[in-house]
């Protein structure tokens, strides 16, 4: 159930009635500052997704298992002061490298941070202004996926955000809630953990799974759809969404082949499901015309990273199959083994990049390469 923190004391009311005027008053400079440049740092981004984006909400999910949790060392060791925040990174990821390239610091903080035990944070009108980060390791598209290990799933996460639509509605009224929404930008990475889960249930015998693999993605791109549509009844109108990458080339999945190749039916799955978004994405903008989009292309950059000798040499990667935490079957720990120089690796731990890695994915995505974004780059949803 959604978590509501709308204001309960006439002191409260007063003194967020002045932060409401100031907000208007910032909105107004930034909507003169757009006018005069053609890119600007969007009102807020709002992110939506998986470990690739996760900074921290499972940390706040009671009874979350810890392989989907990254709360300990050696996970975050190039972060800040070496804290683990959360993030299944060496330090920043994706999510906060996508950002940054924004204008911000770092992603927004983690929603389930603000409501923690069932209290809205002194900070929670404020922070929502600028930003909320729902992406929750483990979760995927469908709600069914990773709820053995208890995580957030992207119908609950897009629940949450309703939260937040409201209190803006409250803090600035419906107009300028309306116009924030329009031009903040919405952020997901999803669909990774439940091509996991069919190929486990697939390659692993399950003889009451009988689900064919274009039934598997017809369903994952309608449901998709439906998030998203979801979300633009709520005002969203600007999305980044980045597509699944080469799963099968994981050093976990390359574990359950005895030659230690990828496994290529996730691959295939995750380049038809890559096919797939973008035929829907292509739909939802014909039909609605005020959606702009950036589709990026992760199974074709992470591919190029493992395979393209060009890639290899420009970047530097002296392992591309390995971890550099833990291994393939061992997760990263306090008493893995964690390598020297974490810009040789592709894979910071048995399915995530490293810090290195997400940096040139966002640089990627903010390019116009039309193999790895379509139909414009990132840096085209914060121009005017």
């Amino acid at each position: 159930m959604a978590t509501k923190c709308l204001l309960s004391s006439p002191f409260q009311a007063v003194h967020y009635f002045f932060f409401c005027m100031v907000v208007l008053l910032l909105l107004q400079c930034c909507s003169s500052t757009v006018i005069r440049n053609t890119t600007f740092r969007p009102p807020a981004v709002y992110v939506f997704g998986d470990s690739l984006f996760d900074v921290g909400t499972n940390n706040y999910v009671k009874f979350a298992d810890v392989q989907v949790k990254a709360n300990f060392p050696f996970y975050g060791i190039d972060f800040p002061h070496s804290l683990p925040t959360g993030r299944f990174s060496n330090g920043f990821n994706l999510a906060d490298q996508i950002v940054k390239k924004m204008g911000f610091r770092r992603s927004p903080p983690p929603f389930l941070s603000l409501v923690a035990g069932g209290k809205c944070s002194p900070k929670f009108n404020q922070t929502i202004i600028k930003g909320v980060n729902f992406a929750s390791a483990g979760s995927g598209i469908f709600a069914s996926t990773g709820s053995k290990f208890i995580v957030v799933p992207l119908k609950t996460q897009i629940q949450q955000f309703s939260t937040v639509a409201k209190n803006l509605t409250f803090l600035l009224g419906r107009t300028h809630a309306a116009a924030h929404l329009a031009q903040s930008v919405f952020l997901f990475s999803v669909g990774s953990n439940d091509i996991f889960d069919y190929e486990k249930n697939v390659t692993g015998g399950n003889q009451q799974f009988n689900v064919s693999a274009k039934a598997f993605l017809t369903s994952m791109i309608s449901e998709y759809g439906l998030h998203l549509q979801d979300l633009y009844i709520s005002g969203a109108r600007k999305f980044g969404i980045v597509g699944v990458p080469a799963v099968g080339c994981c050093p976990f999945l390359r574990s359950f082949n005895f030659t230690g190749g990828c496994i290529v039916g996730a691959n295939l799955l995750a380049q038809a499901f890559m096919e797939g978004l973008t035929v829907a994405a292509q739909q939802i903008g014909a039909v609605a015309p005020d959606v702009k989009y950036s589709l990026a292309n992760a199974f074709n950059l992470s591919s190029d990273f493992i395979q393209n000798t060009t890639a290899l040499k420009l970047h530097g990667f002296k392992d591309v199959t390995g971890s550099c935490c833990g291994n393939a079957t061992v997760p990263c720990s306090p008493n893995s083994t964690v390598c020297g120089n974490r810009g040789d690796n592709l894979f910071w731990d048995g399915f995530h990049p490293t810090q290195f890695v997400a940096k040139l994915s966002a640089d990627a995505f903010f390019g116009n390469d039309p193999r790895y974004v379509s139909p414009v780059g990132f840096g085209h949803l914060i121009q005017n």
